[in-house]
Parts: structure tokens; C-alpha cells; sequence
């Protein structure tokens, strides 16, 4: 006999089954199959997100189209990674590259910032090789973002923002740790102080992590060290988007009164697309 949680799950996904055109209709099926992906029914949930990319064209020119496209992507990425079905994945990241574009940050209903750069889609891609064993191409793609990164950074200097807080450099530095640690826990210990550093907000919060594991590593060694880093890491949360206002629209030429002047369209502080061009600040 099921129970009522089961129930509702089966009705609630009833209703969204039938996947359309419709975006409304493709936006609520995404969360409900998320959903049951992570707490319920995951073979169901898995076929519905197959249902909706499959009523998706990749030549798509509706931006609200390509952002739950690869939205959907995304989801599949990782559970099939989870479920170490690994040459599946690389076809869904080959697919995911293929339809990112800045623009899907346009298309983005919710304003709840999946995937806003192409980096993070790069560090699916990481991953995929250090589960693989592969290393090198692992560390070779880490590095690649970790410049990405730094191109932005530098960017961003000349609107004078100072950018501290990175979901993609944090994870970066976290993987290039774990590919360290068999044979370099020096090296390993640096990249997890810089991991923990990208992804802590409060950096007096993270002042006390690093005079912590400095105690730590003089009391008990490098490998103790080591560990206390990756617990706070583990320990500080997630952001849900960038706190960056480069390469957004807050910091866009075109963006009048939250209207863009280029596209014409109405936005918001977060929105961004392929035409951003950064006024400057005066300072």
C-alpha cells in the first residue's frame, strides 16, 4: 500500500507528465521531476526531464527554451555521474557546451541562476575525469576555469568591483585539492585554503578557518590540517548565484531604469546576456 507522500507524488507528477511547448508548463514539470529526482521517485523524475529535452529543437531561439534545456541537461549530468554511467555523461556535457550561451541567463524565469556560466558546465566536465582517473585532463580543465576566472576578476577591477566570493574558483581549488592529496598534501593544503576562501562570504569567518589550521598543522601535522579545512568547507554553504556585478546587468551600459536599452526588454540586477558591455566607474 503506498503512502500518502507517494500519493501526492504520483498526482502532482500526474499533472506535468504531458510535457508541451508550453514554458510555464516545462518550467513547473523541471522542479516537480528535480524534486522527485532527489527525495522520491527518481526513475520517474529522470523520465520526465528526458521528455522535456526531448521537446526542446537545440536551435531554439527562445532564450526561456535553452535556459530549461540545459537546466535539464544539467540534472541528468549529475545523476548520471552519481550513477557512474560515465560515457552517457560526457554526451550530456558535450550537449550542455553546445547550448550554453550567456543568453540563457535571459531566460531564466525563476532568477534561480542554474548554470550562469559556461565554467560551471567545464567543472561537470572535471569531474567527470578525476571519477574517471584521468587526472591530467581533470587538473588541465580545472586550470582552464581558474583562468577563466581570473580574466573576469581582471575585467571586473575596471568597474571597480573586487571579486572575492566564486562558486567556480572555489570548486576549482577543491577539485585540484582532492587530485593533490594521494601525493602532495602541501600542495593539497594551499588549494583547500583557496577553495575555502572563494566560497566563504564572511572572510574575518575565514581569517579564523586559516589561523585555525595553522595551530592545527604546528600541534598535529599537515594531514590534520589538511581534514579541518575540507570540514569548514563542507561546513560553509552554498551560494545559490554569484555575488558579482560584473558581466551583469547591474553593471551593464544598456541597463536603464531596469530596462534594456539594447534589446528593449525589462530586467533585473542579476539578468545578463551576450551584448553586456561594462560602464566604468568614476573613481
Amino acid at each position: 500500500m503506498k503512502n500518502a507522500s507517494e500519493v501526492t507524488s504520483h498526482a502532482v507528477l500526474s499533472r506535468y507528465e504531458g510535457v508541451n511547448k508550453d514554458k510555464n508548463n516545462m518550467v513547473m514539470s523541471t522542479i516537480v521531476a528535480n524534486f522527485q529526482v532527489k527525495f522520491g521517485l527518481k526513475t520517474k523524475g529522470i523520465d520526465i526531464i528526458n521528455n522535456i529535452i526531448k521537446n526542446i529543437s537545440e536551435d531554439t531561439l527562445c532564450n526561456v527554451e535553452r535556459n530549461i534545456l540545459l537546466w535539464n541537461i544539467c540534472i541528468l549530468i549529475d545523476e548520471y555521474t552519481e550513477l557512474r554511467e560515465y560515457e552517457y555523461v560526457k554526451e550530456l556535457i558535450d550537449k550542455a557546451k553546445r547550448n550554453y550561451s550567456r543568453d540563457v541567463i535571459l531566460g531564466d524565469t525563476l532568477e534561480s541562476f542554474h548554470i550562469s556560466w559556461l565554467d560551471q558546465i567545464l567543472l561537470k566536465e572535471a569531474k567527470l575525469y578525476i571519477l574517471k582517473g584521468d587526472k591530467v585532463k581533470g587538473e588541465d580543465i580545472c586550470r582552464e576555469v581558474i583562468e577563466n576566472r581570473k580574466g573576469i576578476m581582471e575585467s571586473a577591477l575596471a568597474i571597480g568591483e573586487s571579486i572575492n566570493l566564486d562558486r567556480c574558483n572555489s570548486l576549482s581549488y577543491r577539485y585540484l585539492s582532492k587530485i593533490y592529496k594521494e601525493d602532495d598534501y602541501k600542495c593539497a593544503r594551499e588549494y583547500m585554503k583557496k577553495a575555502l576562501y572563494y566560497k566563504t562570504y564572511n572572510k574575518d569567518i575565514y581569517n579564523l578557518y586559516n589561523s585555525k589550521s595553522e595551530e592545527i598543522l604546528d600541534l598535529k601535522g599537515i594531514k590534520s590540517s589538511y581534514s579541518f579545512l575540507v570540514k569548514c568547507y563542507f561546513e560553509e554553504k552554498n551560494p545559490s548565484y554569484d555575488n558579482i556585478e560584473y558581466s551583469y546587468c547591474i553593471s551593464c551600459i544598456y541597463n536603464n531604469s531596469k530596462i534594456c536599452s539594447k534589446r528593449n526588454i525589462k530586467i533585473t540586477d542579476k539578468k545578463s546576456c551576450s551584448l553586456y558591455e561594462a560602464f566604468k566607474y568614476i573613481l
